[in-house]
């Protein structure tokens, strides 16, 4: 029997858990761009820059087009 892939990791989710938790304590987004490509930036800053490595398909998502800055 093949094992299925679980979409997100432990750690992602404790990621997400953990920036939901601090965005509903503080009542202020964690990370607050003046643009949508300048939020995206300063969560790639923190978290890193997604890529086919780690994430499976990312380059076929819609929008990936974006050139973004790449942070380890």
């Amino acid at each position: 029997m093949e094992t299925m892939k679980q979409p997100f990791s432990t750690s992602e989710v404790n990621s997400l858990s953990l920036v939901h938790f601090l965005r509903v304590l503080t009542k202020q987004p964690l990370f607050n761009g003046k643009t949508e490509v300048d939020q995206l930036d300063k969560i790639f800053k923190i978290f890193g820059t997604p890529n086919d490595t780690i994430w499976h398909g990312f380059s076929k998502l819609p929008g990936v087009w974006v050139n973004f800055v790449k942070h380890q």
